[in-house]
């Protein structure tokens, strides 16, 4: 395991922590999130700044499950978080897509949610759809349910998603009740985004009134802690982690105390400034680092846990793109996080997504994913029968042993060109980006979409308001 930080260093950011909420306080602008703190032993000084005394925040935390299952509409799609676990997800929720013909940057669109789950859902190595784009051609009023819509329509995994308002709150949660019935909290088929967190140490408004109604009907939402190094957290990363650790223990306090031993991840989403500019950056190597850490917080609370990696400040799916996804993702995986938000097909500080991006990303967590997997060391695997039946000079090529290993032992790509170069300039000599976006158009063209029945279909267009069944393309 990668593991940045000591067991001292751990106690210090939770000690530190625990400091912050008694002494300095987390403002919270929601009036129901104060008054059900005030209720639970805190205080408030002017302006609503909520202290939260230790004992409190300790106590909520013996509440939080140490796992717990989020349910696909097949049982291959179940994902059960526990110590070991690692599973990935996209990440969301961006403005812009890359268009798959012309390869400009251009605003999100309904359709274009649709044709990128199902794009995901074929893709083996993404485990999770945490929907990804803004949807920009659609009222305020319709995004939340279109977007759910279209990823329990064209995938069967787990969706997760952001909500923006208590109206699409109640739509979504109308869904879900249609496809799982009316206590489908029990076995959820979605889980809810929020950003009640504005860091520093602020819950807001309107995210924080949707995290409450949410918690108070048993809904799992997942609420990022966001905190940016040398802008809204300290200039150090170990000062970023005790305001990052605040945050995350400050909404787990909340979601324990509405509703005691409901499931909940610890979420770090961190941002990085560059400092010459000033600028929001998310490529850098420290990203990771930061992520590590926070890993093993979460594991110091035995907590599952919602890690990020694979963020990238490129425009376009180029090898600035591969390194900066590819070094960040193994690092955050090979410390232990149980849910790594992949950034698959994020580009552009996380403003844009790209469909080739997702193929190249589903190729490195493969590739992570082998790493991870290790290789058994045992009387058939050492191979010294086999090695003895060759002997010096032979080959190995037609043995039984090869056969029977050589679908499990080697990793096999879907994107990557292993031809010699004559057959690959006979194919047209494509470099990665053109075979990812070959492999997204096929994929997205050939894709059945398997979440709905038709009668649940039928009934989610006729009783919820707003929704958009077959998107067009522009």
């Amino acid at each position: 395991m990668y593991n940045p930080l000591s067991e001292e260093a751990i106690r210090d950011i939770h000690e530190n922590s625990l400091i912050v909420l008694d002494e300095v306080g987390i403002k919270v602008d929601n009036d129901r999130a104060r008054s059900i703190f005030i209720h639970h032993g805190a205080k408030m000084a002017d302006g609503g700044r909520v202290f939260i005394p230790r004992q409190l925040v300790e106590d909520s935390l013996r509440q939080v499950p140490h796992e717990f299952t989020l349910y696909g509409r097949q049982e291959k799609n179940h994902i059960h978080y526990q110590t070991g676990s690692f599973y990935t997800s996209t990440g969301g929720s961006a403005m812009y897509v890359l268009d798959l013909d012309s390869g400009e940057r251009r605003l999100a669109t309904c359709r274009d949610l649709h044709d990128i789950v199902s794009l995901v859902d074929e893709l083996p190595q993404i485990d999770l759809i945490s929907l990804p784009i803004y949807l920009s051609d659609l009222l305020k009023h319709h995004v939340d349910v279109n977007r759910f819509f279209g990823g329990l329509k064209n995938s069967t995994k787990h969706i997760i998603g952001a909500v923006y308002t208590v109206d699409g709150l109640g739509k979504v949660v109308r869904m879900a009740e249609i496809i799982a019935g009316a206590d489908w909290t029990k076995q959820p088929i979605i889980s809810i985004v929020l950003c009640p967190l504005i860091s520093p140490l602020r819950l807001d408004e309107a995210a924080t009134e949707i995290l409450v109604r949410a918690a108070e009907q048993g809904i799992i939402t997942h609420n990022f802690s966001m905190t940016q190094v040398g802008c809204t957290s300290p200039m150090t990363i170990a000062g970023t982690l005790v305001v990052m650790n605040a945050e995350v223990l400050a909404v787990t306090t909340l979601i324990q105390l509405i509703k005691p031993g409901l499931p909940t991840l610890y979420c770090s989403v961190p941002g990085l400034t560059d400092m010459m500019t000033g600028r929001f950056i998310t490529g850098g190597i420290e990203y990771a680092l930061i992520n590590t850490a926070a890993t093993q917080m979460a594991r110091f609370y035995e907590m599952p846990n919602w890690a990020t990696a694979g963020r990238t400040d490129s425009k376009i799916p180029d090898a600035q793109a591969a390194y900066e996804h590819a070094l960040t993702i193994p690092y955050v995986a090979h410390s232990g996080a149980t849910h790594i938000s992949c950034g698959a097909g994020f580009l552009d500080f996380v403003l844009t997504v790209s469909f080739e991006q997702y193929v190249i990303d589903n190729e490195i967590i493969g590739m992570v994913r082998r790493m991870a997997r290790g290789f058994e060391v045992n009387q058939e695997t050492l191979a010294l029968d086999v090695i003895r039946a060759v002997g010096p000079g032979g080959n190995f090529m037609v043995e039984d042993h090869t056969i029977r290993h050589m679908r499990d032992m080697l990793f096999s790509p879907l994107l990557s060109d292993r031809n010699e170069r004559e057959r690959w300039l006979a194919a047209g000599g494509k470099d990665a980006r053109d075979r990812a976006r070959d492999v997204a158009r096929r994929y997205i063209q050939n894709h059945v979409a398997r979440g709905l029945t038709n009668d649940q279909e039928r009934e989610i267009l006729a009783t919820i308001e707003g929704i958009v069944a077959e998107p067009g393309r522009g």
